[in-house]
């Protein structure tokens, strides 16, 4: 085989790999929304090797060298990419989304969460149990970590005295994952 037929071979082994690093990425991308179960590690070794191969070889050509270390930098951008993301996964860093929503999350995603507060101008404890409600609220929820305690407290006692209200009976209420506050006398 002459040096021209190795070079169109080669050449068509990048293309080949090109697509299967495509083909690669888009199962990684699955595999971390959750879309697919396991990840395809048995691919990406496979591609590793072909890649390890290549670059061992001796090649004259300029134009091969030039498209065998863009492959290779572009696969092992993914690969560390892909490295990761799975060593997240495993250290729990980081959570797959499940493919189906469970029913759990259906019902609290529509069901509504209500609890309410009686605060007053006149009392900081009542700002204080208005804020442990408002916060419990907020982890049974799961909407994590909710303003912070005095940006909120804060906030009330504004509406209040704008709206000339000393004795107050504050509504909170999650709706489809948003907090809602509504402020009445």
């Amino acid at each position: 085989m002459d040096l021209r037929e190795k070079n169109r071979k080669t050449e068509e082994l990048i293309k080949r790999i090109e697509g299967r690093i495509e083909a690669l990425k888009t199962e990684y991308n699955l595999f971390f929304c959750g879309e697919i179960n396991i990840p395809p590690e048995k691919e990406r070794v496979k591609i590793e090797k072909i890649i390890r191969d290549m670059q061992s070889k001796d090649i004259r050509s300029g134009k091969l060298n030039f498209l065998i270390q863009n492959i290779s930098s572009r696969f092992y951008l993914y690969n560390n990419l892909w490295l990761k993301k799975l060593n997240q996964l495993e250290s729990g860093l980081v959570k797959r989304p499940k493919k189906f929503p469970t029913a759990e999350s259906i019902k609290s995603q529509t069901k509504e969460t209500i609890k309410n507060s009686n605060v007053s101008l006149n009392s900081e404890d009542s700002f204080e149990e208005f804020y442990s409600n408002y916060d419990k609220l907020m982890k049974e929820n799961n909407n994590g970590k909710g303003k912070d305690k005095e940006e909120l407290i804060n906030s009330i006692k504004l509406k209040m005295i704008s709206e000339n209200i000393i004795d107050a009976n504050i509504d909170m209420t999650i709706k489809k994952g948003k907090m809602q506050i509504r402020i009445k006398k």
